[in-house]
């Protein structure tokens, strides 16, 4: 064995340290685009496939982290940004990918830390992100001012800028990144025009069940809160999340990747403990779990046409039994009034009746032999 192997983990710390060494040859957005193709865009480099604890850290924050020169640069560009989220978007399409390995990918890593940056859902995060033009329109106008600063700049700015806004969609979006990156996001991973990948809805997973908190958690700037308030409008979750789950729930074999999106399901339906107040938890279920909540007829159907010679469809029922079946599951299904105990008894009964059958062939074998 050599002192340098061509592994992959090796080949991409050297992809990244020949990017960071060709900064001098390009001016900023080329060299922006460039990095982007290279990571995101090549045939050759899979980010879900490495894992992120293997990889050189500050040399990829260095190269494209939410703090690099090249992010904040694509960030200020409007081309550049849709740019961004299109290769990123789309890079975990590329492959299947074992599920285990994809929660401990790169990939996953740096999508969650974009997510979390673009989409902040406490104070601090979001006054640091309003230090930057970028972040909101209403920055781009920050020169305007009243005598003595009384009356707020978006006071000013809403009155004497009629076209301050960026627009999307035909809405006027104060905060156009946070508004593009979800809304393109949940569109492009909810796209149902071919058989979703691991990589697909796990990432899916995570950018609905990362935005469902954001749009629930509050701040204490009323601007904010107020757009966030229009954002709950679009009700893009349930317009583009909800025919995927269904479509693939109905139809989709009972492996891994189904029991994924079984959980992501369940996600939906009832909320973790990130929620506190009595309001967030309202908001939850008039914007979830009354949506989703009929999905569970879907699940409690495939369970009733499981095959338990299957070894796949045991393991099935086995993670219903746990996961959909569990105590704080079933508190959510009495509240949307679902007949949980009639599923339940026929899924046991179900078992029990397979369990009796194999009973009787082993009897039948020992009677065989004598």
């Amino acid at each position: 064995m050599g002192f340098y192997e061509n592994t992959p983990i090796n080949l991409f710390n050297d992809l990244c340290f020949d990017l960071m060494s060709r900064r001098r040859f390009f001016n900023l957005k080329r060299y922006s685009i460039h990095v982007v193709d290279k990571l995101f865009n090549s045939s050759t480099t899979d980010l879900c496939q490495l894992p992120q604890k293997s990889v050189d850290h500050p040399l990829f924050e260095q190269l494209i982290g939410i703090k690099s020169e090249v992010f904040q640069h694509i960030c200020q560009d409007d081309r550049l940004f849709h740019y961004l989220l299109y290769s990123l978007g789309t890079h975990c399409m590329k492959s299947k990918i074992q599920c285990d390995v994809l929660y401990s990918s790169l990939y996953l890593w740096y999508f969650n830390s974009v997510l979390s940056y673009l989409l902040p859902d406490n104070d601090s995060a979001l006054i640091c992100l309003k230090k930057f033009d970028w972040f909101s329109a209403i920055n781009k106008l920050s020169t305007l001012k009243s005598a003595l600063r009384l009356i707020k700049r978006q006071v000013i700015a809403a009155n004497y800028s009629p076209n301050l806004f960026a627009r999307t969609d035909g809405f006027q979006s104060p905060y156009p990144r946070v508004f593009d990156f979800s809304k393109f996001m949940i569109e492009c991973l909810s796209d149902r025009n071919a058989i979703p990948y691991e990589g697909q809805v796990v990432t899916l997973k995570h950018m609905v069940l990362y935005y469902m908190n954001f749009l629930l958690a509050s701040t204490n700037d009323a601007d904010f809160n107020c757009f966030k308030e229009k954002l709950r409008g679009f009700n893009w979750v349930t317009t583009r999340v909800k025919p995927i789950l269904v479509r693939w729930l109905q139809n989709r074999a009972l492996d891994d990747l189904y029991m994924e999106l079984v959980d992501f399901w369940a996600c939906l339906v009832a909320p973790d403990d990130r929620l506190k107040t009595r309001e967030q938890f309202t908001k939850f279920f008039q914007m979830f779990s009354k949506e989703f909540g009929d999905i569970f007829y879907i699940i409690m159907d495939r369970c009733l046409n499981a095959d338990l010679r299957i070894p796949s469809h045991v393991k099935f029922l086995s993670f219903i039994v746990d996961h959909v079946f569990s105590p704080v599951m079933i508190l959510w299904y009495q509240k949307m009034g679902f007949a949980v105990d009639d599923k339940m008894t026929q899924i046991q009964n179900k078992i029990f009746k397979y369990q009796v059958e194999l009973d009787v062939k082993e009897m039948q074998k020992v009677v065989s032999i004598f």
